[in-house]
């Protein structure tokens, strides 16, 4: 195996255990209707930071696989299939506008757009499961159903503006790093 590959998949490993972690980082904020619950967390932020050190596939993938090992080691295992989808698309939305053009996750600018976009696009997906979950399958009033999908939109709001602020200035740190002990190209050329 090339010391490039062994690179790659070593921070790629490193990475899933973050956003793991993150996600054992959190405060639980009560609904009381149903079995609904929703969470502010750290999980996110190293989604996002993974985006722009791995870009599309790799952030997709280290995003994804963080939030399912949560998830099966935890209360939410029924939702593991949808956590890993809506994880990646954020990962890959993120990690596919920060690394337009040749900027490869170094572009401030492309770094914050990547991060709301990403955070856009999983909230749009988790937000349509959790009220088709409550409307369709728990049989729920609208009335409630609201007041859920309310509460989780703004817990993950308040989850992505967390993960945009603390993930933009942490990435462009930590690729500085890695770029100084040419650790940045070898993750880069793993890849491939």
């Amino acid at each position: 195996m090339r010391r490039s590959r062994v690179h790659y998949i070593t921070a790629l490993g490193l990475m899933i255990a973050l956003v793991f972690v993150g996600n054992h980082i959190s405060i639980k904020v009560p609904i009381t209707i149903g079995d609904s619950s929703a969470r502010i967390h750290f999980g996110n932020i190293f989604c996002l930071f993974g985006a722009y050190i791995f870009g599309p596939v790799g952030g997709g993938l280290a995003a994804g696989l963080g939030g399912v090992l949560y998830d099966v080691t935890s209360d939410y295992i029924t939702s593991a299939p949808f956590t890993f989808i809506f994880k990646f698309a954020m990962g890959f939305v993120c990690g596919k506008i920060a690394y337009m053009g040749k900027n490869n996750g170094a572009n401030t600018k492309l770094n914050i757009i990547g991060g709301i976009s990403g955070i856009v696009a999983y909230m749009v997906l988790y937000l349509s499961r959790s009220f088709i979950r409550d409307v369709y399958f728990n049989m729920m009033e609208m009335a409630p159903a609201m007041l859920n999908l309310s509460t989780r939109a703004i817990s993950s709001t308040v989850n992505g503006i967390i993960a945009v602020a603390v993930a933009v200035p942490l990435g462009l740190v930590i690729r500085k790093a890695l770029e100084m002990n040419n650790l940045m190209d070898a993750i880069r050329d793993g890849s491939k």
